[in-house]
C-alpha cells in the first residue's frame, strides 16, 4: 500500500480506503497535471491482483488573501503548535 500512501500525500485533501483487494483513492490535487501523473504512477507501481479506483480532481484555486489576514491566520496556526491526524471508521 506504499504507492497508495505516496499518492495520497500528493493531494491537498483526500481519502484512501483499502478493503480486501480494492483500493479507492479520491481527493483534490494541487495542479492540473497531477491527477494524470498520480494515476499513471499508481497503475505502474501497484501490486498485481488489486483493483484500483482513483477518483482525483484538481483543487479549485483559492481566492487571494490579504497579507495582514494571511499573517494573522498563519500566526494562529503556529500558536496551536499541533498537527492533527484523524482516523475515522469506515462507513458502509
Amino acid at each position: 500500500m506504499v504507492p497508495a500512501l505516496g499518492a495520497l500525500s500528493r493531494l491537498s485533501t483526500g481519502t484512501l480506503v483499502v478493503s480486501d483487494r480494492e483500493v479507492k483513492l479520491s481527493g483534490d490535487a494541487f495542479y492540473d497535471a497531477a491527477p494524470s501523473q498520480i494515476r499513471s504512477n499508481l497503475v505502474k507501481d501497484f501490486p498485481q491482483g488489486f483493483q484500483l479506483k482513483p477518483d482525483i480532481s484538481v483543487k479549485p484555486a483559492a481566492a487571494p488573501v490579504d497579507a495582514t489576514v494571511c499573517q494573522q491566520l498563519f500566526s494562529e496556526l503556529l500558536g496551536k503548535g499541533t498537527i492533527r491526524f484523524e482516523v475515522r471508521p469506515l462507513q458502509p
